[in-house]
């Protein structure tokens, strides 16, 4: 029954879309598509990509530790397939 933020590298397997007016009920999306940002310098490839969280709410391109997504971008965010 709760969810938290992410620290840097954590894996991560859904969303929050949206907040209670109490701050204490969210909405967390679990499959389909969502747009998230993305940290980094460097675009992340289109396709498979191995993602984790980057600890400020968005997610960043990983070499372990974290889970395989399937990607598109546009401008510094991206689309992913949960």
């Amino acid at each position: 029954g709760t969810v938290s933020k992410c620290a840097a590298n954590d894996g991560f397997c859904g969303v929050v879309v949206a907040m209670g007016r109490d701050g204490k009920a969210c909405s967390v999306q679990l499959s389909g598509l969502v747009r998230v940002p993305y940290s980094g310098e460097t675009a992340p490839a289109v396709g498979w990509n191995l993602l984790a969280a980057d600890g400020n709410g968005g997610v960043s391109v990983v070499t372990s530790g974290g889970h395989s997504y399937l990607v598109d971008t546009t401008g510094k965010t991206m689309t992913i397939m949960l």
